[in-house]
């Protein structure tokens, strides 16, 4: 009786492997695209900022994402907000995506082009935001 007990004891509480977990290649497109709207506007920061202070989260930050709901609907459609929500409920989403973010802002072009962009949103963003 009290090998069964500790054996279940051991395993009450895991929590699965440490470290990132690798999304699904449909989610991985999804969190590229969300990390290259934020580096295209000049977010990278913020959403860093945003990505550390909920990592003690954990899991319940898939949990938490109808709060970003009106910032990832400018890009995304409820159905792959609700994809990113389930890559976020694993263990080491955030670490990954947080590296994710790290690696595309050190690959992503820095063109003029894509610097205007940051300071004079498109017209498309700006009525997506106001509900046009």
């Amino acid at each position: 009786m009290t090998r069964s007990v500790w054996g279940w004891l051991q395993h009450a509480f895991a929590t699965g492997p440490q470290g990132p977990c690798e999304p699904t290649p449909v989610q991985l497109e999804l969190i590229d695209k969300v990390c290259r709207w934020a580096i295209a506007r000049g977010m990278e920061l913020p959403l860093q900022v945003a990505l550390q202070s909920s990592a003690p989260l954990g899991s319940l930050a898939g949990q938490s994402l109808p709060v970003l709901q009106p910032w990832l609907g400018l890009m995304l459609t409820e159905t792959q907000i609700r994809e990113i929500g389930r890559f976020l409920e694993h263990r080491g989403a955030i670490e990954y995506l947080s590296r994710r973010l790290e690696i595309l802002g050190r690959t992503e072009s820095r063109s003029p082009q894509s610097d205007a962009g940051a300071a004079n949103p498109r017209k498309s963003d700006i009525e997506q935001f106001q509900g046009g």
